[in-house]
């Protein structure tokens, strides 16, 4: 795809998350990565291992 249509596809993320007020972005991503500064307070950047994450979310959601 390349960086440029990855661009394409995280902007579009974006707008539509702007668009619906009851939306909220997550960005996860090995290395670096982050939110963008216009959905302040409606997005998260977490910088980690997709497969930490989603054990973490899953032991916080069943509360073990």
């Amino acid at each position: 795809m390349g960086l440029y249509g990855h661009r394409l596809v995280i902007m579009n993320f974006w707008k539509m998350t702007a668009s619906y007020k009851n939306t909220f972005y997550v960005s996860v991503n090995h290395k670096k990565t982050s939110a963008p500064e216009h959905l302040q307070g409606r997005a998260v950047a977490i910088s980690d291992d997709i497969a930490n994450v989603l054990s973490n979310l899953r032991i916080k959601v069943q509360g073990k």
